[in-house]
């Protein structure tokens, strides 16, 4: 249905550029974030993870979410060597998990072989995107990969999409996002452009032109249907 969908859409008529965020979309790595907060606050001996409070957190960007673990905790004085030890946890725990399916990476490498400009945007830090980007073959097929160290707001500003929009010369009217959260659907459709909706947390249908239950999918259906 969502491939029937797409086909039968102006988006991909008018699609000139896509755009993805990182976590949770390009990559399927939410599982690992959790466990790298949860590895960190083990480490520095602060409460563990409450139910749900991670789950709460998705869409942010890594600071936000780094200042929403610690403010209860009563330990933001220690937010700079807390990021730091998540970002260690999270390049040890993703070294060659196999985050970004090679069904994934086929998507993206067919994208740009048929001369679609490219990109990231991602609320996350570039140091623990940036090893997965490249131990996947991945770096010369983006042509912008903007993260939250480039903007004043993360998600859900639209800030980080009109950059990447700007950097590739491309209206963002004319650009298809990936997203897996509310704040990142927000994000893209508050720069005007269309989303597609990856897994079960990116809010109301309607504001997606579709959906699909993981990125695999997504580029099983979309590389029969994006063309140029």
């Amino acid at each position: 249905m969502n491939r029937a969908f797409m086909q039968q859409s102006e988006v991909c008529r008018r699609t000139e550029a896509v755009l993805f965020d990182f976590n949770g979309t390009l990559s399927d790595d939410e599982t690992i974030l959790e466990r790298s907060y949860a590895q960190a606050l083990e480490n520095a001996e602060l409460a563990p993870l409450g139910p749900g409070e991670y789950a709460a957190c998705l869409g942010k960007s890594e600071p936000e979410i780094a200042r929403d673990i610690l403010t209860p905790r009563h330990a933001t004085d220690r937010y700079t060597e807390f990021l730091a030890a998540v970002g260690a946890a999270y390049a040890q725990l993703s070294w060659r998990a196999g985050c970004i399916d090679k069904q994934t990476v086929e998507f993206v490498r067919s994208l740009k072989g048929q001369g679609y400009p490219l990109g990231i945007v991602t609320g996350t830090l570039r140091q623990m995107i940036m090893p997965a980007v490249r131990d996947n073959g991945l770096e010369d097929h983006l042509d912008v990969i903007v993260t939250i160290e480039d903007v004043a707001h993360g998600k859900p500003a639209p800030d980080g999409y009109l950059q990447a929009a700007a950097v590739l010369g491309v209206e963002p009217g004319a650009v298809l996002a990936f997203e897996d959260s509310r704040a990142g659907v927000e994000s893209a459709r508050s720069a005007g452009m269309s989303v597609v909706g990856i897994g079960p947390n990116t809010g109301e249908s309607s504001a997606l032109v579709a959906r699909f239950p993981d990125m695999r999918s997504a580029a099983a259906s979309l590389m029969r249907v994006l063309r140029k």
